[in-house]
């Protein structure tokens, strides 16, 4: 329930609804941490369940981040690492889940991040990309998704949606970036999004955005 991906994976687990989510986490049940994420710990507890292997009172600190690692390695049929330095947490959970047979998907990113150094190396070291959903499904031999379509079925955005299109990556970021990125007032960079989302060239979901294709329906 970390700030960032981890949060960003539950809020996604919670809005799919397909399944109850479990979140592992390095303090006691009840000390909730980070405390910015009090409301989505509690959806989290409410629709799935939360684990601990500490107990009640203990507080969060660093050494218990890479402990928890191995059970989520072990609780889980894959593990995709998002982003991740050379020695991120990511990267523990990746080498536990190797160690228990587990699947191990790498979404590539841009050599000149470091943030996707870890990723990339994973890539190299022979871990299936995770472009999307669908490389997923079938590294874990189940349904694949239909893959998207080329661009040249969507309508050409306007020149102001062109604009913002150009500022969302094709790695999810939070929408405070493009607020930024872009110096549009909220509301104003909501409507673009709607209208870029609608015409099949960017996803969004919980506050994060991304650019993709659109997809056969």
């Amino acid at each position: 329930l970390a700030l960032g991906i981890d949060g960003a994976a539950h809020s996604g687990a919670l809005d799919a609804a397909a399944a109850p989510p479990i979140a592992v986490v390095g303090s006691g049940l009840d000390r909730i941490y980070p405390r910015a994420h009090a409301a989505l710990w509690r959806q989290v507890c409410t629709a799935g369940v939360i684990l601990s292997e500490y107990p009640l009172g203990a507080p969060a600190a660093a050494w218990q981040f890479p402990a928890r690692n191995r059970l989520i390695a072990t609780l889980a049929d894959a593990v995709v690492v998002v982003e991740s330095q050379h020695t991120g947490g990511a990267m523990g959970t990746a080498v536990e889940a190797a160690r228990r047979d587990r699947v191990v998907l790498a979404v590539p990113g841009p050599v000149t991040s470091a943030g996707s150094d870890g990723t990339n190396q994973l890539l190299v070291d022979g871990c299936a990309p995770a472009r999307d959903a669908a490389d997923v499904l079938v590294a874990l031999g189940r349904e694949e998704v239909p893959r998207r379509r080329s661009t040249e079925t969507r309508p050409s955005p306007s020149p102001s949606g062109a604009l913002v299109l150009e500022q969302v990556p094709w790695q999810a970021a939070p929408i405070e970036q493009l607020l930024l990125a872009t110096g549009l007032e909220l509301g104003a960079l909501a409507l673009q999004l709607e209208e870029l989302e609608a015409d099949g060239w960017i996803a969004q979901r919980a506050g994060w955005v991304e650019r993709v294709g659109r997809t056969d329906a």
